[in-house]
């Protein structure tokens, strides 16, 4: 039969079920994601796997025959690229290398610098007046002047002895190697007007030429 309309209406409660703990796992960064309990997992661009700790390393002190081994090297190194004179090689190995893999805790004491500088010189590695020979050499042939090159030895440290020895022995013509640089810059035969002629003066002049140079190479034009 059916119901009545004053017939009470059928009520059905329902318990609220706790979710299982052990299956679910909500995301506790407040948007939408991956299940935070798969290991390995990426979750808005965060790796869920354990980020290991770093351990830093700690320097330790080295002895003094590490230091002076590590300085010895750097030295044989720096000669094997290129001669140096002896204060050029002094100024680098008070110098931190750029190029160490471990950072120095201590400053390079001077009485290291000066064992590692008397073996290169028992050992003929380093020598003034050697390297004044060769730096002669190499800027002539990069068209430097005698002027010049004499100031970038004393710059480095070299005896005036030994740069004036290496220019004795020295065999150039330093009147022509300035007409070549000169010719090569502005052209054969060089500009005769009084305004081209200065810029050529002023040129060979930072080139490390000597007055009396450029005015033969001048004098050379007019006799002809």
């Amino acid at each position: 039969m059916p119901r009545s309309p004053s017939s009470k209406p059928f009520s059905l409660s329902v318990e609220p079920c706790e979710p299982d703990e052990q299956k679910v796992r909500h995301n506790t960064s407040g948007t939408p994601g991956e299940d935070e309990s798969l290991p390995g997992r990426v979750i808005h661009g965060q790796q869920n796997a354990p980020v290991p700790r770093t351990t830093q390393r700690k320097n330790t002190p080295k002895t003094p025959e590490e230091r002076v081994r590590g300085l010895q090297e750097r030295a044989v190194r720096m000669l094997a690229m290129r001669d140096h004179s002896e204060l050029e090689l002094r100024r680098k190995l008070a110098t931190p290398s750029r190029f160490s893999k471990e950072q120095e805790t201590e400053a390079v004491r001077p009485e290291e610098i000066e064992q590692v500088i008397n073996t290169c010189r028992e050992h003929n590695w380093l020598d003034d007046s050697r390297f004044a020979v060769r730096f002669i050499e190499s800027r002539y042939r990069k068209g430097y002047g005698a002027q010049r090159i004499r100031q970038e030895m004393q710059q480095k440290g070299v005896g005036r002895d030994e740069i004036d020895s290496a220019f004795r022995a020295f065999e150039g013509d330093w009147c022509a190697l300035a007409r070549d640089v000169a010719q090569r810059k502005f052209g054969t035969p060089l500009p005769a007007g009084f305004p081209e002629k200065i810029k050529v003066q002023r040129f060979l002049q930072y080139r490390g030429f000597y007055m009396e140079e450029i005015q033969q190479i001048y004098s050379e034009y007019d006799e002809l």
